[in-house]
């Protein structure tokens, strides 16, 4: 019997290119779907648009809720969901059109929990992503340093909720949710880090099975306030979680890699847009500092724990960053990340 695959798709505001991305999932070249679109209080005419395709497609299952976030409108999906296996696109973004017949031979043929594909970013042309593996991963991978530093920090496949597919019975046996706070940011990345604390089986394949749309308005083309104590918000959940789990030990690594990954994306996102580059950065960084988890990171790298098994051309300057920032200098590291991005 084929597997039923839910395709869940959380809506806001994107009625100009939400039929783009509901064409490619409608068409997929495996149609045992179950498409569950969840519009989470869109002011547009992007109702209008499910309403179309809900009468023509009978796969198609729909629910309206208040505007709440990504994340809950995810939960609902996830709530709704029937199928065996689960892949999330968001609403701005499309599939190719193999993309759920190649996850779920891969899941099928590996037996893997998680299938982390390839994907493609277009923003004015449309880009290939760099390669990532093709096979699946022991556990005893899963836990070492360098892979962990690819997998969630760079590239980072690992993050995004899209371009995976899910075995739904494993998300269901963790009891893993997306993060319904709205204090934090990064709710996809805290929803795989949360699910690796239960030792899927992976499997990467290096295939794109997912275009990426970097389109006006985007976040990642937009100021994002007060991201500082956001990111301590969801590194002090991911912590707690640890700490349950009786995990923190073993998790060390990837503790201290998303400190440095959040210091550079903060650092970025002032560069960027603030109109005193320097000031903002410099609070920004001074904020990040006030958090205890953020000290001990700093101190673990700041001594090469960690980073050691990473093969980096940053190895030394991450030091440097570490070091600098747990002796308070705090606007020295604000010109060297300035003059950094300066030359990107």
């Amino acid at each position: 019997m084929e597997k039923l695959v839910s395709v869940i798709i959380p809506v806001y505001n994107v009625e100009k290119y939400l039929r783009r991305c509901l064409d490619s999932v409608v068409s997929q070249t495996y149609a045992n779907l179950e498409i569950i679109i969840v519009n989470d209080g869109s002011p547009d005419g992007s109702q209008a648009i499910i309403d179309q395709y809900a009468a023509r497609d009978a796969r198609i299952r729909t629910r309206v809720q208040e505007n709440r976030t990504i994340g809950m409108a995810r939960n609902a999906g996830m709530d709704m969901a029937r199928g065996d296996y689960l892949a999330f696109v968001d609403s701005d973004d499309y599939l190719e059109p193999e993309a759920i017949a190649v996850m779920l031979d891969n899941a099928l043929d590996t037996g893997a929990d998680i299938v982390a594909a390839n994907n493609r970013v277009l923003d004015g042309e449309l880009r290939c992503s760099r390669a990532i593996g093709d096979r699946p991963l022991t556990r005893e991978e899963t836990r070492d340093p360098a892979w962990r530093f690819v997998y969630f920090i760079a590239p980072a496949y690992g993050i995004t909720a899209w371009g995976k597919l899910y075995r739904h019975s494993f998300i269901k046996e963790t009891g893993i949710r997306f993060e319904s706070n709205h204090r934090i940011s990064g709710e996809d990345i805290l929803f795989n880090l949360l699910l690796f604390t239960h030792n899927p089986q992976l499997s990467l394949l290096n295939q794109h099975v997912y275009v990426y749309c970097l389109n006006e308005g985007s976040i990642t083309h937009s100021y994002r306030p007060r991201l500082a104590p956001r990111y301590l918000a969801l590194l002090d959940i991911y912590r707690r979680q640890l700490v349950q789990l009786d995990q923190l030990e073993e998790f060390r690594d990837l503790m201290a890699f998303l400190v440095l990954r959040f210091i550079s994306t903060c650092c970025h996102n002032e560069y960027l847009y603030a109109p005193d580059r320097y000031a903002a950065i410099k609070g920004q960084l001074a904020e990040l500092m006030g958090s205890d988890i953020v000290q001990s990171a700093l101190q673990e790298v700041a001594r090469g724990d960690h980073i050691r098994a990473v093969s980096t051309r940053n190895h030394t300057y991450t030091r440097l960053q570490a070091t600098l920032l747990r002796h308070g200098m705090i606007g020295a590291v604000a010109r060297l990340r300035m003059l950094r991005l300066s030359f990107m």
